[in-house]
């Protein structure tokens, strides 16, 4: 899949036929043939995928998201692809386009592999080792954009936006700076767990009981190298329609009550609590 910033390639396989389809994978990156016809196949489906979407209210979202943030920004480029933009240009063909892509971006110390299988860590080790080793490190520097993703012209937005679909929906969007460095603290899942608290007492017990929502999530939005959004949504009824200045004006006192009293120990511990047993126990 492609994400905000990177792509990842993976692959399950019977554990008999693992060294064989190891090899293969690892040549896609140490010696990828881009046969025209492959590419030119590529293109189409990557067309069929962007008109597939033009009609889903998620998509045009997201792309209402892309022109109203910074426009210096990489985040704000057309993410998908079609026929026209995929097209070859004068005096270049796009599978010349992509060998100099790749010539540019996949370089060894940019890339991670993961590698898990019914064998000794010693096996697995060896055969990594064999796998990506012809990867060339071009020592290329990690891309960060210098621009931020959100200046001061494109804050305190208000945006409404008409669904194709029957969806009533409001969210707050909160940018910042990037938080990966945070990882092991994880602050933003801990205030997301009290806004997103369903209890007696909670914001979103107290929105559904006045009739203006139907559920509320919060911690979502995207992220990147340098920037990283943080969400909060709610499902409005018919009635919450008319009152969501009253629903902003509740979240923020929310937020304001967390400020003010939302920083406990017994909380936190409790949020690690979940979060550890989440991990050891996931799939």
């Amino acid at each position: 899949w492609t994400g905000t910033e990177n792509t990842t390639y993976f692959f399950d396989i019977q554990h008999d036929y693992f060294e064989e389809a190891l090899e293969r994978f690892g040549q896609f990156f140490s010696a990828p043939l881009f046969n025209a016809d492959a590419v030119d196949k590529e293109r189409n489906a990557v067309d069929s995928e962007y008109r597939l979407k033009l009609q889903d209210d998620v998509r045009r979202i997201y792309q209402v998201q892309k022109e109203t943030i910074n426009p210096e920004h990489p985040f704000s480029k057309f993410s998908v692809g079609s026929t026209e933009t995929l097209a070859d240009r004068e005096n270049s063909s796009i599978r010349d386009e992509l060998i100099a892509f790749y010539r540019s971006h996949y370089s060894a110390n940019l890339m991670a592999a993961s590698v898990t299988g019914p064998f000794t860590l010693d096996s697995l080790e060896e055969l990594a080792q064999e796998t990506f080793e012809l990867i060339p490190n071009h020592d290329l520097p990690l891309f960060i954009p210098e621009v931020p993703f959100v200046d001061i012209p494109q804050r305190q937005q208000f945006i409404r936006i008409e669904p194709l679909k029957d969806v009533r929906k409001l969210t707050l969007a909160f940018s910042m700076p990037a938080t990966d460095e945070h990882y092991r603290i994880k602050p933003l899942s801990y205030i997301a767990s009290l806004l997103g608290y369903e209890g007696i007492g909670s914001v979103m017990s107290m929105l559904k009981n006045k009739g203006y929502i139907n559920n509320l999530s919060a911690g979502g939005g995207i992220s990147g190298s340098n920037f990283r959004e943080f969400t909060v949504s709610v499902s409005l009824t018919e009635v919450g329609l008319n009152h969501i200045d009253d629903i902003v004006a509740y979240l923020f006192q929310a937020i304001h009550l967390i400020r003010e009293q939302g920083l406990n120990e017994w909380r936190y511990k409790e949020k690690r609590a979940v979060q550890e047993k989440a991990f050891r126990y996931q799939e």
